[in-house]
């Protein structure tokens, strides 16, 4: 899910950003789906505007964190 989302934002120049800012937000204890997922949305929105948020709401989370087997169909790795 975390690869999707890097390339579904706009690839490592956006996501890794998210990651570090994440880990310095929750290092050291548990969090849920639902921090994580707010988390994400709140960097996303502050960081990068609307733009991003509304690239999120098109993201499938019932599919991504219900669901069983990999989700979407293509290709969801390339190789150079």
């Amino acid at each position: 899910m975390l690869y999707y989302l890097e390339k579904h934002l706009g690839g490592a120049a956006v996501f890794e950003p998210y990651v570090k800012a994440h880990v310095q937000e929750f290092a050291g204890r548990s969090i849920n789906t639902d921090d994580w997922k707010a988390f994400l949305y709140s960097f996303m929105e502050k960081t990068y505007g609307q733009e991003k948020v509304d690239l999120l709401n098109k993201v499938d989370w019932e599919a991504w964190l219900a669901g069983t087997g990999m989700v979407g169909s293509g290709r969801l790795f390339t190789f150079d």
